[in-house]
C-alpha cells in the first residue's frame, strides 16, 4: 500500500499565521549565529539540520487521506484536503475520461467533509463516485452538501453519479484488493474506524475516537497493524476535561500501539489550536514511552501525519 495524507488537522482548517511564519524565522536565524551562510555548503548543512518542527509544518486541512494499491484508488474522508486531492487527480489524467472513485468515510463531521464540495471531480456528469461507510443514513447526510443553501457556488452545476453502500460493523467486506473490516468509536454522532487489509500490509485508520480504558477490542482491532493512525487531538490534561469530546492522547496511541504491537503510530486529527512544537513534543514523549517497551519484530516508529507526507506500508 501506498498513502498520502492530504489533510491531517481536526475540527477547522489552520493555516500558518504570519506570527507563527515569523517565529520560525527568527527560530531560525537564531539558531545559525556564528554560521557563514554566504557559503552554499555551509548553508546546505545547517538547513539539513534544522529540527523538523521548523522546516516541515504540520500542515493545516482537515481529514483527508489517499490510499493506492496498484491501480486501485480509494479516498479516506473528505475533508478540505480533498480539494488539493482533486486537482492532483485531475493532473493525473483522471479527468481526461470517465473515472470511477471510491471513499471510504469515517463520519460527517464538518471537518470529514467540508472538502467535498470543492472537489472538483464530483462535478463532472461522466464521473461515478461510491461512498462506503457504516453509517446508514450516509447519502441524506451527504445531499446537504451539494445543497445550494449550503455551498452557492454549487447551483444549477451538474453532478457525478452517486452511490451510497452501507457496511455492516464488525464484518469484513471485500473491495478490489482490499479487505476492510469496520467498528464503531467512542464519538459524538457515531464514528467508525477500519482495518484495511491487503496480501501483504495492515492500514489501521482510527481517527475520532475517545478511550476511557485500553480496551481490548481496539486492541484486537489495531493488533499488528503495520500502520496506525491514530486520533491525538488532545493532551493528557484536556483529555480529562473535555472527555464527552470523543478524541484521545498521543500516549493513548502508545499504549495501544505496544498492546497491539503495531509497526508504526501516526499522529494524527491535530487539534488547530496546537503549534507544530506542540505536536512534535507529544510525538517525541510517545517515542521515548515506547522505547521502553518491547516489540516482537523490532521498535514501534512514532511519526506525525503531516499534510503532503506520503507512506509505503
Amino acid at each position: 500500500m501506498w498513502i498520502k495524507f492530504w489533510g491531517t488537522r481536526g475540527s477547522i482548517p489552520t493555516p500558518l499565521t504570519s506570527e507563527t511564519i515569523q517565529n520560525k524565522i527568527k527560530a531560525a536565524i537564531k539558531g545559525a549565529a556564528g554560521l557563514d551562510l554566504s557559503n552554499a555548503d555551509v548553508l546546505e548543512r545547517y538547513l539539513d539540520r534544522l529540527s523538523p518542527a521548523l522546516s516541515i509544518p504540520v500542515g493545516g486541512n482537515t481529514s483527508c487521506i489517499e490510499l493506492q494499491v496498484d491501480d486501485q484508488l480509494l479516498i479516506l474522508d473528505a475533508g478540505s484536503g480533498l480539494r488539493e486531492l482533486g486537482e492532483k487527480l485531475i493532473k493525473r489524467g483522471y479527468g481526461d475520461k470517465p473515472a470511477q472513485l471510491d471513499f471510504l468515510m469515517t463520519h460527517t463531521h464538518w471537518d470529514h467533509v467540508q472538502g467535498f464540495p470543492f472537489f472538483e471531480l464530483a462535478f463532472r456528469p461522466e464521473n461515478r463516485l461510491t461512498f462506503y461507510s457504516a453509517i446508514p443514513d450516509l447519502e441524506a447526510r451527504f445531499s446537504m452538501l451539494v445543497d445550494p443553501d449550503w455551498s452557492p457556488g454549487l447551483v444549477d452545476r451538474p453532478t457525478a453519479q452517486f452511490k451510497f453502500v452501507t457496511i455492516s460493523e464488525d464484518e469484513p467486506f471485500q473491495l478490489g484488493c482490499l479487505t476492510i473490516t469496520p467498528i464503531e468509536m467512542s464519538h459524538p454522532g457515531r464514528s467508525f474506524g477500519y482495518r484495511i487489509e491487503d496480501s501483504s500490509s495492515c492500514l489501521v485508520y482510527a481517527t475520532d475516537a475517545a478511550y476511557d480504558i485500553l480496551e481490548e477490542k481496539y486492541v484486537t482491532f489495531f493488533k499488528d497493524a503495520d500502520l496506525l493512525i491514530f486520533d491525538t487531538h488532545f493532551s493528557f490534561e484536556e483529555s480529562i476535561d473535555k472527555v464527552d469530546w470523543g478524541h484521545s492522547t498521543a500516549m493513548f496511541g502508545a499504549e495501544f500501539a505496544y498492546r497491539a504491537q503495531a509497526k508504526r503510530l501516526a499522529l494524527f486529527h491535530h487539534n488547530p489550536v496546537d503549534k507544530d512544537e506542540t505536536i512534535h513534543l507529544a510525538m517525541q514523549q510517545a517515542q521515548a514511552y515506547l522505547t521502553h517497551r518491547t516489540f516482537a519484530n523490532g521498535p514501534c516508529q512514532v511519526i506525525i501525519a503531516k499534510d503532503g507526507l506520503e507512506l509505503e506500508i
